[in-house]
Order: C-alpha cells, then sequence, then structure tokens
C-alpha cells in the first residue's frame, strides 16, 4: 500500500483545524464564536447554527448535504446535492407536520433510517421544533428496536414501509406511546395496522400539505436534544478503546479489563468513573 504524504504546501484550501494540539492547549470558550447570535439572548438550538443562521445570507446557494447512491439495478452511480436554502425550508415544513400533528416541545422523535434526505430533514426539523431526537441504527432486529422506542417513550416514528412491517409492525400494539409512524417512501395513507391510531401514514404526504417557514422553538442550552439509547457498551470496537484513553487522559481513571464486563450501559461507565475519579 502506498501512502501519500502532504504538507501545507499542498493544500488547495487552507483546512479549519491545522493544528489539533495546539487548538486544544489554547481554545478559550469565551473567544469561540456564539453560532446562535441571531436567536436571541441565552437562547441555542442545534438546527439554528448547523443550518438556518446560513440559509438567508450569501451561504444559502452553498450545498450543505451531498448524498451520493449507486443504483442495484445498474450499478450507475447518481447523486443529489441539497443547499443550504433547502435543507432550511425542507426542515421548517417538517417542523410544521409535527406541530400539525400535536407533536410538542420535549416530545421524542425517533427515525429507523439510511442516511437519506429525509433521516436529515427529520433530525433538523424536530430539533426546530424542541422535540428530543433519538435516530436509531437501520441494522436493528425487531426486539432492539422495540425496546428502545418502548424505553424512549416514542411519540413520532420515521421510516420506510420495509423496516416498519419487518421490524415495528409486530409490535406496535405494545407500544403504547408511539402515537404517529410516517413513511418516507409511502405518498398516501397507508393500510398498515387495524388498531385505533396504529396507521402509518406517508412523510411526504405531510410535507406537501404543510407549508415551511414554521419558527424555531425558543429552546436553550438547557433543553434536551438528543436521546441516545444502547443497551451495552461494544468491548471490542476501537470506540471503545479510544474511549478509555480519554478517561485516563483527562479524568486520570483507569478501566482494569477486569471490570469491562461490568461496564454494559453508559449509566455503568458514568457511575464507575465517578467512583474512581481522582480529586483536583
Amino acid at each position: 500500500m502506498t501512502v501519500i504524504h502532504k504538507s501545507p504546501e499542498d493544500w488547495r484550501v487552507t483546512p479549519n483545524l491545522v493544528d489539533y494540539e495546539n487548538t486544544c492547549t489554547t481554545f478559550r470558550w469565551d473567544a469561540a464564536p456564539d453560532v446562535c447570535a441571531g436567536m436571541g439572548d441565552g437562547l441555542c438550538n442545534i438546527a439554528y447554527a448547523a443550518v438556518d443562521r446560513h440559509a438567508g445570507g450569501s451561504a444559502g446557494g452553498r450545498t450543505a448535504l451531498r448524498f451520493v447512491s449507486e443504483s442495484a439495478l445498474t450499478g450507475e452511480t447518481s447523486g443529489r446535492d441539497l443547499e443550504y436554502s433547502e435543507l432550511a425550508s425542507l426542515s421548517s415544513r417538517f417542523t410544521a407536520v409535527l406541530r400539525a400533528l400535536g407533536v410538542g416541545k420535549g416530545d421524542r422523535v425517533f427515525t429507523l433510517l439510511g442516511r437519506c434526505p429525509e433521516l436529515y430533514v427529520t433530525i433538523l426539523g424536530a430539533l426546530r421544533n424542541g422535540s428530543v431526537v433519538s435516530p436509531l441504527f437501520s441494522a436493528f432486529g425487531p426486539e432492539p428496536v422495540a425496546t428502545r422506542l418502548r424505553l424512549g417513550d416514542a411519540h413520532v416514528l420515521v421510516t420506510t414501509r420495509a423496516m416498519y412491517r419487518k421490524k415495528v409492525a409486530d409490535s406496535r400494539s405494545a407500544l403504547t406511546s408511539l402515537k404517529h409512524v410516517l413513511l418516507i417512501d409511502e405518498d398516501i395513507d397507508d393500510d398498515i395496522g387495524e388498531e385505533e391510531g396504529a396507521t402509518a401514514t406517508g412523510f411526504w404526504r405531510w410535507m406537501e400539505a404543510t407549508p415551511d417557514g414554521a419558527p424555531i422553538e425558543p429552546t436553550t442550552a438547557d433543553d434536551p436534544a438528543l436521546l441516545l439509547l444502547r443497551d451495552q457498551v461494544d468491548l471490542d470496537s476501537m470506540d471503545w478503546l479510544n474511549f478509555l484513553v480519554g478517561i485516563h487522559k483527562r479524568l486520570h481513571v483507569d478501566i482494569p479489563e477486569a471490570d469491562y464486563r461490568k461496564l454494559r450501559t453508559l449509566a455503568d461507565v458514568v457511575g464507575y468513573v465517578g467512583s474512581r475519579e481522582a480529586p483536583s
């Protein structure tokens, strides 16, 4: 394998982060830009910082997201770009959809999707609404999906028809908090489920019937935004190794391998580190 070495002289565009170690050493929060300044004093919203603040200015025409896919039939590659202005319009439209469905601040919006445009529209639109977002791994089986929807008190699920039928439909009646399922590949109401309120509805049907321009819910840095549910830590992953290194460097806590099996959840890890953290 050939290793390509590059120097600063080879850069066509200067990276935003040139010297990571120096940046970490010299960083000060009071010098960081206020990405939510346009929202008002004390207000903060991830969707505003990521998209809305760019949409109305000169950056509105810039590409925010690029999706590249390959046809399973022909093998041909196709792409789709979403500009900041378009992404802002779609996400604000989904915010309006949630409000039309009676979904408010703090309600849980789950996704069970691959990396498609609807995933990002849903997440950003829900964050604009002040809702709590929980993205589910699309390779999860029916039981892990049902467990997370139940424990997370899911109010809305956005998914595909195939994933719904395969992973959610059989447990839908037991998921009492789940009021709305939106299918991204259905343009009209679907007839999945026979129980009262257990039908699935077309995502784009709602999007096309709802105007954009819904204002952002006033949120602060203390409002919950994301809900990540994992029933166990992946002990064999590089993420776990990096996590251990980070705990050692920042908190001066070493976790011996013999204790790994005690740490099944993130709460277990937090409790373990808290009981062993060296006093400052």
